[in-house]
């Protein structure tokens, strides 16, 4: 497969009018980006810098919706029972919550019904149906799904049960026969209401709702669910979806919902300067956890309760499976890497089509764009179980409708269905090497007709020295940004690097200190970059900028985006030292025999966590530095853990040893930590380092918060962790045994990952635990 050519695309020049640049207060800069954008004309520039003057479209717009919104009054009237049935994505979360909690306010008697992907995975089935038919549904709702559910939708018109579909996936050759059909596809692609995903259906149908009940003041308060599930799926975010995502932006900012407060408070995140970026890397991720891994429709009421103690500690669950979620996609990542690396020949195609039988469903898709971001082609990942119908999940770059190509081989398909970048799909086994040979055929003629290219559009040419919080607030006026409305994309030029600094938790960002023509010297973040090439003399920069809070300070953080050449130079890599050597002495039992065969070792440190020894030194992950020789005591409680811990020494060799192997045990860890808690009580005045408790534990940072949620649920601590990880324990506290058992579930199953990991440490070859370090490397 050739290479993909990458192209910049220098601003070219405008002509402002006086009228736009009256309407922007004279501001020169955001005219030109509004003219950039298509935005002309004083009307249209002066809704899109004040979006509250957008007048949205009627919701009776929408094919259908006046139809369905009759039916389901007539339901409420009648008494009948209205079934909910959803999906397990953002968007499918927040439009079966917003359907739900909107319907009862209304004074309907509702159910719901989110599928499980493990055993449903998308759609309606109709033994699914059945059940909700059996408790009582008269009436079926769908919301973010449906549009392909002819033979449920049969199955129901046998039944003499109407089904209101409400879908934004794209409409298959023959619609299902309901009683009314929401989906903005039907609509012409100019339309407002033409990007609207599931939550913004479910929303535009609730609106009519309230509409003809005389309540519209009502739905302010649900616009934060129409931002969360838009912005998660991507969305356009042109016309009504701008404007929706922009007051649902408000409404999280100053929320009142305590689900999306604890969720804020677990990641650390203050919501007053909250952006779509934040909910699209901290909170999505977390709400996709539970649909990806687990069972989704405990979200509905996670979303309605007015209890935040009850919040937090469905919060804390969140945490625990997005842990897991990482942990998974790190696994299924490696094997597939594996597979690319014993089948060389697959790079030479245009698309990559891999399968395991041990890959699990729910994290394929995530994978999948990481290794279209890696190997810049479409990607289809597959999960077959011996005796089951392979289930996968494609991803896709600019210029390739994945779902168009899936088609040219539906005859080897069960059923599949998806969008331009990303679609689903089922297949025999037996199947799956044709499928490959038939999709990169039908990929390679896409790209014949039109060559892929990565383009990076650059609004304006801003020296790194010009930089300034009011340049960025001109900015900030054309967010919410996304799909149809980019992050303004400024560009550098003549610049060089003058220093590095690897930075996160699992140091795999990088703060690069760049220098230009004049001396300048500004700090650029460049997200996931440690270890990667980077220019070795004078080079052109592309970039964001926005303002954050920093210990209440506004200050700018500038973002790497992409880079070009500028002079004919070698590019190297960060860090020029070898790979890491490897020394097995898992072996060993005797600590005292560990300690002969490691003073023949040249720089030793050794990391050490958990129970204190005099007889044996060592620090913990948080107070490393670099060494020749790193030498692991006893095993991390985790692969994230275990990176971290050897990128901070970024040793010359790593002796892997396996003593003191902590008792994984929820008694054991709680009594473990109950007694560190009250050393920090007695002696240190209830003030301590986060930190350094969660290395006396040996344990993830997840684990102990839920520990001291488990103290203070029991009565026996309050306890706050401050934004410099700073932790104040205060006692007694006030008990809440109620959340008692959800947090012993959520410890126990942390705990039993912890041990899983340890027992992979201890037997795992030396060179399946490098390749760890090597991933974060490439």
């Amino acid at each position: 497969m050739n290479a993909i050519e990458r192209l910049w695309i220098d601003p070219s020049p405008v002509a402002v009018p006086d009228s736009l640049l009256k309407e922007t207060g004279g501001d020169t800069f955001l005219a030109e980006a509004l003219l950039r954008r298509g935005i002309g004309s004083p009307a249209e520039a002066r809704v899109f810098l004040n979006p509250d003057l957008y007048l949205p479209a009627a919701p009776v717009e929408l094919p259908d919706l006046e139809i369905a919104a009759d039916r389901i009054q007539t339901a409420i009237q009648k008494g009948e029972r209205i079934g909910v049935w959803g999906d397990f994505d953002v968007d499918g979360q927040t439009a079966t919550t917003l359907l739900v909690s909107s319907l009862r306010r209304l004074g309907a008697e509702t159910i719901y019904h989110i599928p499980i992907r493990a055993s449903e995975s998308h759609g309606v089935n109709i033994g699914g149906l059945q059940r909700m038919l059996a408790a009582g549904a008269r009436l079926i709702v769908t919301c973010d799904t449906g549009i392909t559910a002819n033979d449920a939708v049969q199955y129901a018109n046998q039944q003499r049960i109407d089904v209101i579909i409400t879908d934004h996936h794209t409409l298959p050759q023959q619609l299902p026969p309901a009683f009314a059909i929401v989906n903005p596809q039907r609509l012409s692609s100019g339309h407002p209401l033409f990007y609207l995903c599931g939550v913004g259906c479910a929303f535009k149908l609730v609106e009519e709702l309230h509409r003809q009940a005389g309540r519209l003041q009502e739905l302010d308060r649900d616009l934060d669910l129409v931002a969360l599930g838009t912005i998660a799926d991507l969305a356009v975010l042109k016309r009504d979806n701008r404007f929706l995502v922009w007051k649902g932006l408000q409404e999280i900012r100053n929320t009142q919902r305590p689900a999306l407060s604890a969720i804020l408070e677990t990641t650390n995140t203050k919501p007053d300067d909250l952006t779509e970026e934040q909910i699209s890397f901290l909170l999505a991720p977390r709400l996709n956890a539970l649909g990806r891994l687990g069972d989704a429709n405990s979200i509905v009421e996670f979303f309605q309760t007015a209890d935040m103690e009850q919040a937090r500690v469905f919060a804390m669950q969140l945490e625990g499976l997005n842990a897991r979620r990482k942990l998974l996609c790190d696994q299924v990542f490696q094997a597939a890497q594996i597979q690319i690396e014993n089948n060389p020949a697959w790079l030479d195609l245009p698309v990559l089509v891999l399968n395991h039988p041990e890959w699990p469903a729910g994290v394929i898709g995530i994978v999948a764009s990481r290794l279209v971001e890696q190997y810049h082609r479409p990607v289809v990942l597959l999960s077959n179980p011996p005796g089951e119908i392979a289930r996968g999940s494609a991803r896709s770059v600019e210029g390739i409708h994945i779902t168009e190509a899936i088609a040219s081989a539906s005859r080897l398909l069960v059923g599949f269905g998806g969008h331009p970048m990303a679609a689903g799909l089922g297949i025999q086994s037996e199947n799956i090497p044709e499928f490959r040979r038939e999709l990169s055929q039908t990929v390679a003629q896409m790209i014949q007709k039109t060559p892929l290219k990565v383009q990076t559009v650059i609004d304006a040419y801003v020296p790194l020295r010009q930089l300034s919080l009011n340049l960025v607030k001109s900015i900030d006026r054309l967010s919410p940004f996304g799909p149809g409305n980019p992050p303004v994309t400024l560009a550098a030029s003549g610049l060089k690097i003058k220093g590095l600094q690897i930075i996160g938790r699992g140091n795999e960002h990088l703060k690069v200190i760049v220098e230009d023509d004049t001396g300048a010297e500004q700090a650029i973040i460049k997200w996931n970059g440690a270890g990667l090439a980077l220019p070795d003399g004078r080079f052109d920069l592309a970039y964001t900028a926005r303002a954050v809070n920093f210990r209440g300070q506004r200050e700018l953080q500038i973002t790497w985006i992409d880079e070009r050449i500028t002079e004919e130079v070698i590019r190297v890599e960060p860090v020029a030292k070898p790979k890491a050597t490897f020394i097995d002495l898992r072996q060993i039992q005797d600590p005292e025999e560990a300690f002969r065969q490691l003073e023949h070792l040249e720089g030793v440190l050794i990391w050490r966590e958990g129970e204190p020894s005099e007889d044996i030194p060592g620090i913990g992950r948080h107070n490393l530095t670099a060494c020749a020789t790193l030498a692991l005591w006893n095993s991390p409680p985790g692969k994230d853990e275990l990176v971290s811990i050897i990128k901070s020494a970024s040793p010359a060799q790593v002796v892997l040893l396996a003593l003191a192997m902590p008792i994984d045990h929820p008694n054991v860890f709680l009594t473990r930590l109950s007694g560190l808690v009250k050393h920090i009580i007695a002696a240190r005045q209830g003030y301590a380092p986060f930190p350094e408790l969660v290395g006396a534990t040996n344990q993830r940072e997840a684990t102990v918060k839920l520990g001291l949620e488990w103290l203070s649920a029991k009565g026996l601590v309050e306890f706050s962790i401050e934004p410099d990880q700073r932790l104040k324990i205060f006692s007694p506290g006030r008990a809440q045994l109620s959340r008692l058992p959800e947090i012993e579930r959520t410890l126990t199953a942390l705990l039993k990952e912890t041990a899983a990991f340890r027992e992979y440490y201890r037997r795992a070859e030396p060179d399946q635990l490098s390749r760890y370090i090597d991933e974060e490397n490439a």
